[in-house]
């Protein structure tokens, strides 16, 4: 604890009978508590100094206005006893407003007796009472409670808000301590019993023991279980996954790390997001509204649904076809719907209203396919009866027959110009059709099987089908010449579809699955696992970030088409990312680029809010001044710059370094900025006028990194020499060398109470050394590529680094223990960042993305639930679980 204080706490209270028994209460337990052996251990005082209350320390005083100010001038902590009397009393106002005055509104602690936070905390706490009402519920030692709450004991609430406050003023987590008493009170009960009492403690700590080992060989057992189930229903191995979580959670809220590793791999590897599944017969059709807002599906069942695509709520039923509706198409305008059934006909739609407004009747057999041409003046279908057919889209004339064909006619597609269509077919082939007069211009041969599905590049150059052959195929659609051949389906393909940019393909087949491919290599990118059937329909939203697919197992589900996210994935740099930071609310993400730009980002939603230009070459580093408005960057063109964050304006130049800026950061109090440099130097500048005001010089090369102490008294930098140094910040004089890599230190890091240094090295590992003596305490060994960057959790327990090696890992920062690796990027780790709180964490990747993910096992938790989005099936369940499906699991607090 800090020196020059006489008391650690000072009870504020209103003189009423009930309030005092509470102050007097609360003083004895306080003086009274000696803390437990392990916190000793690690430095914690055994025993408080002396709480300062008025009665025991005032009796005899004639000046109690001076006293008292010396008393909270001489206390650590002031704790306000709060019931409906205290806001009128004038004593508890002023010692908080003269505690303020202080400069201590953040050493203010509460202990609410009576009533509620809107009626009991006096106004000098200026704190709106629905916050203080969060922070009492919380785990965090902001706020105790002592008022009767059903289910709990009057003893159990009193010991938990003593521990509270307790947990406060000894700079200790609640938790951690409230475990810790536990334990001491588990000693002592055995120390108080004796013979067979004794024994029956002992059998019963036998029995709690053995009790954990099943349920962690469970946990174990669970994950094995959702490793193989991942890669045929991620969803499922979501599911057990969490039930492996909630194994062992009862005993202490231990986490198996193996578990929260698989959790984590699982939610990375379900791409679904929604299921629709009020069809009571298979799904064939699916489409998306133009502006991909709502989600058309047609059905075995004789319906056609729209739902709308962000909550998957049913938003309207076409009832009227008669059989089965195979095929669902939007208008180019998103006004009508059409859809072509095994009722021989075809039928237009009102998409808003669901009335029906035409049926074009003239094939003799099923309408297997629907097609709007792009002005919305013409549909075209494709029939059992070897024809297709194009109709006026307003009168529901039949304009065209095209024959030609020697079997069924499965797709229909327009070309983007509508000059042309594609039909697919069960005789093997593929044609191209003039879409006015009807004239055969092209087939494609190719296939061994029939061809179930036709689709047009965006820029109409292409065509794409998928066979029973198993395969898909692409084709140039003037020439007919086969360009691709797509192997990966181990079952007929029955829908093919292109991305909107025309880079990607989709196709849906009998094994399953969707894939999604790379249409200029042939690449197959993802394959998506999560239906239990035939999925016969896949369509790509207008932005082509989501999947549709209908299968034969009566659902539809939508799907993030991208390579993988768990919370989410920043897109928008075009070239690698090198830096990312949280701002100090942690509501927004900052990042540098080599592409000379840096970003801001709204943290919850991804959305791009700011992008900043100015620096000539790569961004290397990005950091947020202390209030949040400002931002500094460090760039290859020899400068730093700082911004307004409200405009995008550059406030500040820092030009002084003769090479690359390699390193920006912050003094804690946001006065000072400091540059680290290809140039060997690294500077102090100020950061208000861009003034240098200090060159530190005494590494033999390159900066890499730079960062501040907690206090703002020190500077550590990293280098290419292989050392990280300490510096004196306001005078630049060397403090300390730390030496023991044998390759580049790229990245240094101050734990929070600044008593710990971390460094991150192209040796492969990350180091903790003592920051007051230089003495290495850790090597963390795991990577197996040179480590870029390395952070601490905001309360010091845990680090994470990132690599070349393409994984960020999360490590116990006390014995170096790998808890988490995290495998999103498909390039190397520049970056990784907490946020404030320590529940996600931001990496930063030369594959030009940034990728959050959920660290906090509860944010995890419900991420996982909402990835299951619908009930696994039956035979799923039985094949690797070998029951019946458990629900999602719940983490409860006891």
């Amino acid at each position: 604890m800090p020196d020059g204080y006489r008391f650690d706490a000072f009870i504020s209270y209103c003189h009423h009978p009930t309030d005092r028994s509470w102050a007097k209460w609360l003083h004895q337990r306080l003086e009274t508590y000696r803390t437990p052996r392990a916190l000793r251990q690690r430095g914690v005082p055994e025993r408080l100094r002396r709480v300062f209350r008025d009665e025991d320390e005032l009796a005899a005083s004639t000046d109690l206005g001076l006293r008292i100010d010396e008393a909270l001038k001489s206390s650590r902590f002031l704790v306000v006893i709060c019931s409906p009397r205290t806001p009128a009393s004038r004593w508890v106002r002023e010692e908080i407003e003269r505690f303020v005055r202080m400069g201590r509104g953040g050493d203010i602690l509460t202990l609410l007796v009576e009533g509620d936070p809107a009626t009991a905390f006096p106004p000098p706490l200026g704190a709106d009472p629905v916050e203080h009402e969060r922070s009492i519920l919380s785990a965090e030692p902001l706020a105790a409670d002592v008022r009767p709450q059903e289910g709990e004991s009057v003893r159990r609430r009193r010991q938990n808000a003593a521990l509270k406050l307790l947990a406060a003023i000894l700079g200790v987590e609640f938790d951690e301590l409230r475990q810790r008493e536990q334990e001491r009170a588990l000693r002592r009960s055995l120390l108080l019993v004796s013979g067979a009492t004794a024994m029956a403690i002992v059998f019963a700590l036998i029995t709690v023991a053995a009790w954990s080992q099943r349920n962690t060989a469970r946990a174990r057992e669970l994950v094995a279980i959702s490793m193989s189930a991942q890669s045929a229903d991620p969803e499922l191995a979501v599911l057990v996954a969490a039930q492996g979580i909630a194994a062992t959670w009862p005993w202490g809220h231990l986490v198996l790390p193996e578990a929260d590793q698989q959790l984590h791999n699982a939610i990375f590897a379900s791409h679904v997001r929604l299921t629709l599944n009020s069809h009571s017969g298979i799904v064939i059709g699916v489409a998306w509204s133009p502006d991909g807002k709502r989600l058309a599906t047609g059905s075995q069942d004789g319906t056609a649904k729209v739902w709308d695509a962000d909550t998957g709520k049913e938003l309207l039923t076409l009832s009227g076809h008669s059989r089965p509706v195979f095929s669902v198409a939007w208008s180019p305008d998103g006004k009508r719907l059409a859809t072509g059934s095994r009722d021989n006909t075809a039928k237009v739609w009102d998409a808003d209203t669901g009335k029906e407004l035409l049926t074009l009747s003239g094939h003799s057999n099923t309408v297997y396919s629907v097609a709007w041409s792009p002005d919305g003046k013409r549909l075209a279908t494709g029939s059992v009866d070897n024809t297709a057919k194009v109709w006026d889209a307003d009168t529901g004339k039949e304009l065209l027959t095209l024959s030609g064909h020697s079997g069924a006619v499965l797709s229909v597609a327009w070309s983007p110009d509508g000059k042309r269509l594609a039909t697919g077919s069960l005789d093997k082939t593929a044609k191209v059709w003039d879409a006015d007069p009807g004239k055969e211009l092209l087939t494609l041969s190719g296939h061994s099987n029939t061809v179930y599905s036709v689709a047009w590049s965006p820029d109409g150059k292409r065509l794409a089908t998928g066979s029973r052959d198993n395969t898909a195929k692409v084709w140039d659609a003037d020439t007919g010449k086969e360009l691709l051949t797509l192997s990966g389906h181990s079952d007929p393909v029955y829908s093919v579809a292109w991305s909107p940019d025309g880079k990607r393909l989709a196709t849906g087949s009998l094994d399953k699955t969707a894939k999604v491919w790379d249409s200029d290599t042939g690449k197959e990118l993802l394959t998506l696992s999560g239906h239990s059937n035939t999925v016969y329909s896949v369509a790509w939203s207008p932005d082509g970030n989501r999947l549709a697919t209908g299968s034969w197992d009566g659902t539809a589900k939508m799907w993030d088409a991208e390579t993988g996210k768990e919370l989410l994935t920043l897109s928008g740099h075009s070239y690698p990312v090198y830096s990312v930071a949280w701002s100090p609310g942690g509501k927004r993400l900052a990042t540098g680029s080599q592409d000379g730009t840096a970003q801001v980002w709204d943290a919850e939603t991804g959305k791009e809010l700011l992008t900043l230009i100015g620096h000539s070459a790569d961004v290397y580093s990005v950091a947020w001044s202390p209030d949040g408005k400002r931002l500094a960057t460090g760039s290859d063109d020899k400068t730093a710059e700082v911004w307004d964050v409200a405009t995008g304006n550059i406030s500040a130049t820092l030009s002084g370094h003769s090479d690359t800026v390699h390193s920006v950061a912050w003094s804690p109090n946001g006065t000072r900025l400091a540059t680290g440099s290809d140039d060997k130097t690294a500077k102090v500048w100020d950061a208000d006028t861009g003034k240098e005001l200090l060159t530190l010089s005494g590494h033999s090369n390159t900066v890499y990194s730079v960062a501040w102490s907690p206090d703002g008294k020190r500077l550590a930098t990293g280098n290419s020499d292989k050392t990280a140094k300490v510096w004196d910040a306001d005078t630049g004089k060397e403090l300390l060398t730390l030496s023991g890599h044998s390759n580049t230190v790229y990245s240094v890091a101050w734990s929070p109470d600044g008593k710990r240094l971390a460094t991150g090295s192209w040796d492969n590992t990350a180091k903790v050394w003592d920051a007051e003596t230089g003495k290495e305490l850790l090597t963390l060994s795991g990577h197996s590529d040179p480590v870029y960057s390395v952070a601490w959790s905001p309360n010091g327990k845990r680090l994470a680094t990132g690599s070349s090696d393409k994984t960020a890992k999360v490590w116990d920062a006390d014995p170096g223990k790998e808890l988490l690796t995290l495998s999103g990027h498909s390039n190397t780790v520049y970056s990784v960042a907490w946020s404030p709180d320590g529940k996600r964490l931001a990496t930063g990747s030369w594959d030009k993305t940034v990728q959050v993910y959920a660290i906090d096992i509860h944010n995890l938790m419900n991420l996982a639930r909402e990835r299951v989005t619908a009930h696994p099936s039956s035979e799923n369940c039985q094949k690797y679980l070998h029951s019946e499906c458990p629900p999602f699991p719940k983490l409860v607090w006891w």
